[in-house]
């Protein structure tokens, strides 16, 4: 019977075996620590309230501008009339709510980094449709497609193409500059937002300064340059004519002044309405484009290995937030 027999390995074999087995785990060590995901889920979160921000400010918005009487032409038009402006700004608004909605739902797609690798395809490719519903949701964005079967996203500053990507990492590099051009639409959208809600209240606040107010203010300065004049009389005769005078004078002020006041409130309202507008649409345009921001960073955070730089979206969030809070409340 033959027997075969192994040679014992040498000093220097066995050395150079545990060498390369060393090296092999330090080079898996290497691998694994440089695949490391960076955590998503607070962009996510930050991208929730941003989202849900930018309802409930629009919401309160149109809400409250639904419940003015607007002059048209001359023409109060009431609250509930199919002319009143806000039937328009409503539908609009409904286009907006999408796309914050939509903003939520690409957002939320990007946790899925996190997931298993073996799933990594179909949540790029989740993403990609995200992208694309992101995109159609946008008013001033279209969309298209390329002879080679590549999605084609528009605006006035240009076209962007979109492949289909395999892998979450190179998904966000993809689909970034898609994300930063439809952060500047929609931030521009907020701005002329804020021009159509500001007219509004504008046009209210000029016709009434020009009406009823230059009466009342008119007629109380003159009552009140009569009463001057009798108080000075008041030196020489304190129980004469001038005190008869002075009192009839303050009795014609008091319903006036009462009205005054009554006129000057409602102006303040207004005019907080239209400033508190205006502040909302200037800060949701100033956190799209921190959202944005912070998406770009998301790329670098893989390319680095660290985490996303959220600090900025954070903050413009919470802004947001307390932007919103102010209006429900009034404030």
């Amino acid at each position: 019977m033959n027997i075969l027999r192994l040679a014992p390995k040498s000093p220097a074999s066995l050395l150079r075996r545990s060498t390369r087995t060393l090296a092999s785990a330090f080079t898996l060590t290497l691998i694994l620590a440089g695949c490391t995901t960076p955590d998503l889920q607070p962009f996510s979160g930050a991208s929730q309230t941003v989202a849900s921000s930018i309802k409930q400010g629009g919401d309160t918005l149109v809400s409250a501008l639904a419940n003015e009487t607007i002059e048209i032409g001359g023409n109060p038009i009431s609250p509930g009339s199919p002319d009143h402006p806000a039937q328009a700004i409503t539908k609009q608004w409904i286009a907006r709510k999408k796309a914050a909605d939509a903003l939520l739902v690409y957002s939320t797609s990007l946790t899925a980094i996190g997931e298993a690798s073996a799933n990594r395809k179909a949540n790029a490719a989740q993403l990609y449709t995200s992208v694309q519903k992101l995109a159609e949701s946008i008013p001033g964005v279209s969309l298209g497609t390329s002879a080679a079967g590549n999605l084609l996203i528009s605006a006035t500053s240009g076209v962007i193409e979109i492949k289909a990507w395999h892998n979450m990492a190179s998904a966000i590099h993809g689909a970034d500059p898609a994300i930063q051009m439809i952060a500047r639409v929609l931030a521009a959208d907020f701005a002329s937002l804020a021009q159509a809600h500001s007219s509004h209240y504008k046009t209210a606040l000029l016709l009434r300064e020009t009406n009823e107010a230059m009466v009342l203010r008119k007629l109380a300065t003159k009552l009140r340059d009569q009463q001057s004049k009798q108080r000075g009389l008041l030196a020489n005769d304190p129980v004469g004519p001038a005190a008869t005078e002075l009192m009839r004078l303050d009795s014609l002020l008091t319903p006036v002044q009462r009205d005054l006041d009554a006129y000057d409130a409602e102006t303040a309202r207004i005019t907080k309405l239209r400033e508190q507008g205006e502040q909302f649409y200037a800060q949701a345009g100033a956190t799209v484009n921190a959202w944005a921001a912070a998406h770009a960073d998301l790329g670098r955070a893989f390319d680095q290995n660290r985490h996303p730089d959220l600090a900025l979206l954070i903050e413009r969030a919470r802004e947001l937030n307390d932007c919103v809070t102010a209006l429900k409340t009034n404030k």
